[in-house]
């Protein structure tokens, strides 16, 4: 590709995405192609909001300048339908003549922490990924003059089981490469990582439902973002605090960034976690709350978390991606260091708290109208404005509207957009649990899509929240 995707270098772009079935054959006007820069911005790698776009015209054709793209970056890249359907992103290099661009690291780098006594391990602090795929580092021990080697893989990360020698204090001076530029690793990026030893903070209380039955904890290590904050990465556990989790999904659908900016990965087990909360309560003016805790999580029996995990690797205390469950253990801090004070909340006030965003509708769903709140759901799409659904109660009146539904009474469900097809319109949605939906799409996700008249017959109240990207 030429440094800017235009013309014939769009069109190549586009053949590609429909070759590998990211875009379907059938271009709308509207339809749209999000592309970042990983080589120029590597935190931001899986944020549409720092994307370039490229829309379709009436007649299908692609339009939009990506003239911020020079020869060897290497690109993410996704389709966002008209109404609103979100592809996976996939990874493209530009071609040139020549790799005008060293490897770039995010603002929150690289941080160092013991591994054992004598080793160290090198993590990732921030969202997005460390630096471009094949990156190489060299790390130089201050002390020690010792330098140490390895290169990110093909998802711009750490590989597994890359170790340091070195001790809790000692400084590393760091320098990359992409293979072209700097190739003697010359010109340093940063001049002291400091490596911190793994500190231990007091834990939230279990809840009392949990506080007898021999409950134990793992510290768990696993990196806190793996492809960025998705929807898909939270898993309710034991608490019942789905209106907590929904929220945490579909703010981490329409914004990533919100979640990643607020979380910060300090390098020594710990991570600080800024809530934005109303102060004085009720005065509709938020303030900036910072809580830190640690990566230890009370276990089941099985090694899964009891309360919030990932929804993949959740047994696995190195890999398992940390972001949601610290949320959690943070927020239960902050409500006087118990998960029992977590259980049942509104999801609107947790959605604000997340995205600092002031105003909120709700919908109360058996007065509305299905096409009128198809409607209002589109344009919060469109506008990144997060939504969360609630069912009605679990009572004898209204059990059998969900028998055989695969919807659950009393229970939140995440809003992460609309679709129009065959003539139809739907809402779709997720549960906070990760699985358990209608239909047979054969994932078992939690993410499924619903008519928009069966959406009203369901749930009884809907929240958007007006977060500003």
């Amino acid at each position: 590709m030429p440094n800017s995707i235009k013309s014939a270098s769009l069109h190549t772009l586009v053949e590609r995405l429909k070759q590998d079935q990211v875009l379907t054959p059938d271009v709308q006007e509207g339809d749209a192609i999000e592309v970042v820069n990983v080589s120029a911005a590597p935190e931001k790698a899986y944020h549409k909001d720092h994307a370039m776009r490229f829309e379709a015209d009436h007649s299908g054709q692609f339009l939009g300048d990506g003239g911020q793209i020079q020869p060897g970056d290497h690109l993410r890249v996704r389709t966002r339908g008209v109404g609103g359907q979100v592809s996976n992103w996939i990874s493209m290099q530009a071609g040139g003549d020549l790799d005008q661009r060293n490897a770039q690291l995010g603002p929150k780098g690289l941080g160092i922490t013991v591994d054992t006594e004598g080793t160290l391990r090198p993590i990732q602090r921030g969202g997005g990924v460390l630096s471009e795929p094949g990156t190489a580092f060299q790390l130089t021990n201050q002390r020690t003059g010792e330098q140490h080697h390895f290169t990110l893989n093909e998802e711009g990360r750490i590989p597994e089981g890359i170790q340091l020698k070195g001790q809790a204090g000692d400084s590393f001076q760091i320098a990359v490469s992409d293979g072209t530029n700097n190739k003697d690793f010359s010109a340093v990026m940063v001049r002291e990582v400091e490596a911190k030893e793994i500190t231990d903070l007091q834990d939230p209380l279990t809840a009392r439902k949990h506080s007898l039955s021999g409950t134990r904890k793992i510290r768990y290590t696993g990196p806190l973002f793996v492809n960025g904050a998705q929807a898909g990465d939270v898993k309710q556990g034991s608490l019942g605090n789905c209106y907590f989790c929904a929220a945490a999904s579909t703010v981490a659908h329409f914004h990533p960034e919100m979640i990643e900016n607020m979380m910060n990965d300090n390098g020594d087990g710990t991570y600080t976690v800024t809530f934005n909360v109303e102060q004085p309560p009720n005065s509709g003016k938020r303030e900036p709350v910072s809580v830190t805790v640690d990566g230890e999580l009370y276990v089941r029996s099985n090694q899964a978390p009891l309360y919030g995990g990932a929804n993949v690797d959740n047994r696995d205390k190195e890999k398992m991606e940390m972001w949601y469950p610290i949320l959690e253990k943070a927020y239960a801090a902050l409500k006087d260091n118990g998960y029992q004070n977590i259980e049942s909340g509104w999801s609107h006030k947790m959605m604000m708290m997340f995205t600092g965003a002031t105003q909120n509708d709700e919908h109360f769903l058996p007065t509305a109208q299905a096409d009128q709140i198809f409607d209002r759901l589109k344009e919060a799409t469109a506008e990144g404005w997060p939504g969360t659904a609630v069912t009605y109660a679990n009572s004898a009146d209204e059990s059998s509207r969900y028998a055989g539904s695969r919807i659950y009474a009393s229970h939140a469900y995440s809003v992460l957009g609309v679709e129009e097809k065959d003539g139809g319109k739907f809402v779709q949605l997720r549960n906070p649990w990760g699985s358990s939906e209608p239909g047979h799409d054969g994932k078992n996700d939690g993410i499924f899509l619903l008519e928009a008249d069966k959406f009203l017959h369901y749930f009884q109240w809907l929240n958007i929240t007006h977060a500003e990207g």
